[in-house]
């Protein structure tokens, strides 16, 4: 079993070369996530398990008595992410950033090698990625939120509830990314699903459309969804379209 260590805001694991060590490490760095609102943090996930990986597989090579070390640090606005194996590392500066036309990297037999979808994951879903010289060391920083802006939404989840609270209006321009978190916490178990409007001021129609697309999910699935610190104007709009007849709403 990994050993690690934790304290709010960072994780340190050190494991032997198992497969199964890094399904461990993942879900501690889930819970940790998880703490800071970010139960379903994609790019973090990721490229935590890209590089776990290769520094098992490739780094030691499946050794079990080589180590890997693997710390996670959350800041303001980004995931820091550094492992170390204990391998004798590899030629980064030829492979990374990979090229952008996949045609210039293929191999012999004009196959796309497998190992070139690591990198491209790196350049992907990052904001920065550094080897040391050696190349068995590798920290990368990820952007907690999308790019231009603040956060879009904090969640806190405890078991099967989870309170999402959004910090954007719930209209066309912003709701993809609400849609999907919607989806992952389904996904994830969520039965009671809370939504706080206290910083929201509009929603609009396709606004509307998402949360009744997650309350329907949720009643098909056995659940429930409630909506809290709705401003004044925003409770009426969800008693005049008698959405406050399907789901509970509730003012500031």
């Amino acid at each position: 079993m990994p050993d690690i260590q934790r304290d709010p805001a960072r994780l340190r694991a050190t494991f032997s070369s198992d497969l199964t060590n890094v399904d461990s490490v993942c879900t501690a760095v889930q819970q940790l996530l998880a703490e800071h609102g970010h139960p379903s943090h994609f790019p973090s996930k990721l490229v935590l398990r890209e590089l776990l990986n290769n520094a098992v597989r490739h780094g030691n090579r499946g050794n079990h008595d080589k180590t890997v070390e693997c710390t996670v640090r959350i800041t303001t606005d980004s995931i820091l992410i550094d492992v170390t194996d204990e391998g004798e590392g590899f030629a980064w500066r030829e492979r990374f950033p990979p090229p952008d036309d996949e045609t210039s990297i293929l191999d012999d037999e004009g196959q796309l090698p497998t190992s070139s979808y690591g990198m491209k994951i790196l350049v992907h879903y990052t904001s920065n990625v550094e080897f040391n010289d050696k190349g068995n060391r590798v920290a990368v920083c990820i952007d907690r939120y999308p790019k231009g802006g603040a956060a879009m939404f904090s969640v806190q989840k405890e078991g099967q509830q989870a309170v999402l609270r959004p910090a954007v209006n719930i209209v066309a321009s912003e709701i993809d990314v609400l849609r999907t978190e919607f989806k992952q916490l389904l996904a994830e178990g969520v039965m009671e699903l809370i939504i706080d409007l206290s910083d929201v001021q509009m929603i609009d129609s396709m606004g509307l459309g998402v949360l009744i697309s997650a309350h329907n999910s949720l009643k098909k699935a056995g659940g429930t969804l409630s909506v809290i610190n709705a401003s004044k104007e925003l409770y009426n709009l969800f008693r005049s379209m008698r959405l406050t007849q399907h789901f509970s709403v509730t003012s500031a």
